[in-house]
């Protein structure tokens, strides 16, 4: 016989930004950091020129480098900011693509 039907699909989770607010996400990254970026820069100086670009993009929270290195990201404020950012690092010869977090992104 066959099993009961699978369970609903759990609701979209709302933007990121909206579960604490710009402001919150603003300190949560001031008072946070990756411990290996200054040794990956050193070694790597585009680590540094990637967050540099993205972090004085409008809209941008400040970028990080993502684990030991192999990418770096920021946050922004607006999709619209986001993909901004994107066509300005890819003008400038980076890899880049703008993605929304929690499935719903902001407007």
């Amino acid at each position: 016989p066959p099993g009961p039907p699978p369970p609903p699909p759990p609701p979209a989770d709302p933007p990121f930004t909206a579960l604490f607010g710009i402001g919150a996400v603003r300190s949560l990254f001031a008072a946070t950091r990756n411990d290996l970026e200054p040794y990956a820069a050193a070694r790597e100086p585009s680590v540094r020129r990637a967050i540099a670009a993205l972090s004085a993009a409008p809209g941008a929270l400040p970028a990080r480098m993502s684990g030991s290195g192999a990418t770096v990201f920021a946050l922004f404020s607006s999709r619209v900011g986001a993909a901004r950012a994107a066509r300005a690092m890819r003008a400038r010869g980076w890899w880049s693509m703008d993605a929304s977090l929690c499935g719903a992104g902001a407007p």
